[in-house]
C-alpha cells in the first residue's frame, strides 16, 4: 500500500491489514503513518519521478493499492504497469471560502488542489512571495502565472525552511 500524502494515512490508515506492507513518499506521510501505528518499508522523496522508478523496482510484480484524492498527478502509479495498480478513493479536498489578512509576506502552496481552490477564490497580493511543497504544486503555479521557491523536501519542516530562506539574495527555484 503506497500512501502519497499524510491526509491519504489519515483517512485510510485505519482499514489496513496488519501484514500490509507499507510504502510512504515523504518524510511527512512516514512520520504521518508512524504517529499512526504503521512502519514504513519504503519512503520515497523528491525528485517524484525518482521515487517512483525506486518503488517500481522494489514491487517488482506485485499489486499496489493507492488511497487518493480525486485530484493528483498520479506520478508513482505511471511508474508501475497499469494491471499493478489499484486505486481506492480515500478523501477530498474542499474548497472552503476564507478571508486573506492584508499583511501577508508568504504564501505556502501544499498542493495542485491547493492551488487550484486558493485561485477559485482569490489573486495574488502584490509582493507576496510563494513557496511550493514540491515541483508539482509549482507547476500548478506556473500554469497561473506565478514562480515559487520550491521546499527541498516533503512536510512543512521543508516549507518552513524555505520561508525562512526567502529573501532578495536568493534565486528563485
Amino acid at each position: 500500500m503506497f500512501f502519497n500524502s499524510p491526509s491519504a494515512v489519515r483517512h485510510a490508515w485505519n482499514r489496513i491489514p496488519s501484514t500490509t506492507k507499507i510504502a510512504a513518499l515523504g518524510e511527512g506521510t512516514a512520520r504521518e503513518l508512524i504517529k499512526q501505528g504503521l512502519t514504513p518499508q519504503f519512503i520515497g522523496s523528491h525528485p517524484v519521478e525518482k521515487a517512483a522508478a525506486q518503488f517500481g523496482q522494489l514491487v517488482g510484480e506485485g499489486k499496489v493499492l493507492f488511497p487518493v484524492t480525486r485530484i493528483g498527478k498520479r506520478t508513482v502509479q505511471k511508474a508501475l504497469p497499469a494491471d499493478q495498480v489499484i486505486e481506492v478513493g480515500a478523501y477530498e479536498t474542499l474548497n472552503r471560502s476564507c478571508e486573506l489578512p492584508g499583511d501577508l509576506d508568504v504564501i505556502a502552496f501544499t498542493s495542485p488542489s491547493n492551488v487550484q481552490s486558493f485561485f477559485d477564490q482569490h489573486e495574488i497580493p502584490k509582493g507576496v512571495q510563494l513557496v511550493a511543497i514540491g515541483e508539482t504544486t509549482a507547476e500548478a503555479l506556473r500554469t497561473k502565472g506565478y514562480s515559487a521557491r520550491v521546499a527541498k523536501g516533503y512536510g512543512m519542516l521543508a516549507i518552513l525552511d524555505r520561508i525562512m530562506g526567502l529573501g532578495p539574495e536568493k534565486d528563485p527555484a
